[in-house]
């Protein structure tokens, strides 16, 4: 099982990050591990990415060897706290692995994405 923690600073002007803004984050953070791809997402200077334990940089660990994004996700999304959670299956290297994510705003701002 892989856990990735990820804070993403103060990007935007507002709070209005609501459930679907926070589905919205996961699905395209899914996207660009998916893509192999770090940069589709505007994330900060001072974002902090854990994997099991370890402080990696975006585009590492399991950025670099995840396959697939299989059908079982369950997001925990928390609107007052700006975080969003999901337990999803993946494939790492065609194996599958249960890939636990949690992504929070940094206080009062909503994160800005890149366009899909």
């Amino acid at each position: 099982m892989a856990l990735a923690l990820l804070t993403i600073p103060a990007l935007g002007a507002t709070s209005d990050c609501d459930r679907d803004c926070l589905r919205d984050l996961i699905t395209q953070y899914l996207a660009a591990m998916l893509t192999h791809n770090p940069a589709a997402l505007s994330l900060g200077d001072q974002v902090h990415f854990t994997e099991d334990g370890v402080t990696l940089k975006p585009g590492e660990g399991l950025w670099k060897s995840m396959s697939k994004v299989r059908g079982y996700r369950e997001d925990f999304l928390d609107v007052r706290q700006r975080v969003a959670a999901a337990f999803v299956v993946v494939e790492d290297n065609g194996t599958p692995a249960l890939f636990v994510l949690r992504l929070k705003t940094a206080e009062g701002r909503s994160p800005k994405l890149k366009p899909r």
